[in-house]
């Protein structure tokens, strides 16, 4: 090497650093994001349903039940429908609780499906 500045060596150094750093970023990214948040999405579900299965099984009352997914669906972030079946009846299907919007597409699809599945 020539004659360099001192300032020219600390961009040169500065320059390489973060280059480093952004590649090594991208790296991880690549290679370990999709699995980590795939791990810890099918934790989240399997933990939410558990929490579900659980008050189902011990509420008391419709407003306590109504309650409790409530505060689940709150804690896990997550959008969920809890729907009672009647398996005697055609229309036997009460949607106990559900944070998404009645009327829209997926809340009507989920019902469809719900519907087929039963039969």
């Amino acid at each position: 090497m020539g004659k360099q500045s001192i300032r020219t060596k600390m961009t040169a150094i500065l320059v390489a650093i973060i280059s480093f750093v952004l590649i090594f970023t991208w790296l991880l990214n690549f290679f370990f994001a999709e699995k980590y948040y795939i791990a810890s999405e099918k934790t989240s579900v399997i933990r939410s349903y558990q929490s579900v299965k659980k008050l189902v099984d011990k509420a008391d009352s419709d407003i306590e039940l109504v309650e409790g997914l409530e505060q689940i669906s709150i804690d896990s972030n997550a959008r969920m429908m809890v729907v009672r079946s009647d398996s005697q009846s055609y229309k036997g299907q009460e949607v106990i609780f559900s944070n998404m919007s009645g009327g829209t597409r997926i809340y009507e699809e989920i019902l469809t499906y719900l519907q087929y599945v039963r039969y």
